[in-house]
């Protein structure tokens, strides 16, 4: 029925352009690529002469159908002196590219307007898109480009003629929308990945166990169970922004969830514990500060930082501690005069902030200086300490000395008066 009333209209308007008409062309173009591919959607057109007074102009533009066909009526208003003042352009433009080719007006007799087909060769590509999830099998999806939109087959395919150019490509398929942006220059397969995937996470403290935390997965929130764990499902973007928070502190992942799509969050709630802190002094006055520390738990974070800072006469210095042995760190606080009082403070955290500190003080002890001779230098020292002398240990080595000295002297005088010869009688 359409087709008839189509038919009886260009009857019609042959009739009444030949009243008036110097010549009436009806075309029928039919558009195709250079693989003999029938195009779509092509724009055709003519420039003609209408008059003298009116001169050139384009006929309004018609786009060829699914068979790549479109059809022309039009007009002249001028006397006919020769063939070229029949003659007009017949354009087609598809793409980014326009052609044409020089026609000239056949004469007719009679009433009705014979068709005239005329066969038109653009340049054009097969772009065939495929939508299918991370698995490869076909998912079904709305394809669009420039504002025409396909249904994917079984196959998960939608199949476009386009001439060459740059094209957006818009998917919509399983609630989302992907675009993707294409240059055509050949035929082009293009895939198209929806991704439905499953993103598991758990939150633990650093002992391991279980913690009820907030999950935050592209702007959407969920929380852990009382096991600590959260399933979400069917996310489509397989790189999603996952921030997990717990006791106001948070965590970002970006996990690939085409290579992994499971998800552990460790929140490192116990300080580190100072299990030893020694100090000693050098001879010079250097402090040495060592200090055996652990971050316990099998989920902790493990030390990050020891700084050692000190304070002298109200002025406070800080000094890095470096490792000496397992968990063992030390740090050496510059040497200070004698008598000065030394306050230090250790300070050690973990890599999740938490912090522990542990301190003391010690006097910087005098330095033993040797003993002057008569002559003001020194003489051999003993490395053995010198007694400590009091006025009873004097007085009563004054005391044997006397008993000493007179047994001596009382010894030598009774030998001498043995050994002297006897006095002769009178």
């Amino acid at each position: 029925m359409q087709k008839f009333l189509q038919a009886a209209v260009f009857f019609l308007l042959a009739i009444s352009a030949t009243l008036e008409a110097k010549y009436t062309e009806r075309l029928l173009v039919q558009v195709a690529d250079q693989n003999y591919r029938l195009i779509e959607g092509a724009e055709v057109y003519v420039y003609y002469q209408l008059n003298a007074v009116k001169g050139f102009i384009y006929s309004k533009p018609v786009l060829t159908n699914e068979k790549g066909e479109a059809e022309i009526l039009f007009s002249n208003y001028e006397e006919i002196e020769s063939s070229e003042d029949r003659s007009y352009t017949l354009y087609v433009k598809y793409g980014r590219n326009t052609y044409s080719t020089k026609m000239i007006a056949e004469n007719y007799t009679g009433s009705i307007v014979p068709i005239r087909k005329v066969g038109i060769e653009v340049e054009a590509y097969l772009l065939s898109v495929r939508v299918a999830d991370q698995n490869k099998k076909p998912l079904p999806a709305r394809v669009t480009i420039n504002k025409k939109t396909l249904e994917t087959d079984a196959t998960g395919h939608a199949y476009f003629i386009l001439g060459p150019g740059n094209y957006t490509v818009k998917v919509e398929g399983a609630g989302i929308v992907r675009s993707e942006i294409i240059r055509l220059e050949e035929d082009t397969p293009l895939e198209i990945e929806i991704g439905l995937y499953d993103l598991s996470v758990k939150a633990i403290d650093d002992k391991g166990m279980p913690l009820v935390a907030s999950v935050e997965v592209d702007g959407k929130g969920f929380y852990t169970g009382q096991d600590g764990t959260l399933l979400v499902r069917n996310l489509t973007n397989h790189k999603p922004q996952v921030v997990v928070g717990y006791n106001n502190t948070y965590k970002e992942f970006s996990p690939n969830l085409k290579n992994e799509n499971e998800l552990l969050a460790v929140f490192d709630m116990g300080k580190p514990v100072i299990s030893e802190l020694h100090v000693g002094v050098s001879k010079a006055g250097v402090g040495e500060v060592r200090v055996f520390a652990e971050d316990r738990g099998k989920a902790a974070s493990g030390i990050e930082s020891v700084l050692v800072s000190y304070e002298v006469d109200g002025v406070v210095d800080v000094v890095p501690a470096y490792v000496v042995g397992y968990n063992t760190f030390e740090a050496k606080i510059p040497a200070q005069k004698e008598g000065k009082v030394v306050s230090y403070t250790v300070r050690i955290s973990d890599k999740e902030g938490n912090t522990v500190a542990q301190g003391g003080s010690y006097i910087v002890p005098k330095e033993e200086r040797p003993q002057l001779n008569a002559n003001n230098s020194t003489g051999p020292q003993s490395d053995l300490p010198l007694p400590k002398m009091n006025l009873e240990t004097i007085v009563i080595g004054i005391g044997i000395g006397v008993l000493i000295a007179y047994g001596v002297f009382y010894y030598f005088s009774r030998r001498k008066e043995r050994q002297m010869p006897p006095v002769p009688k009178a």
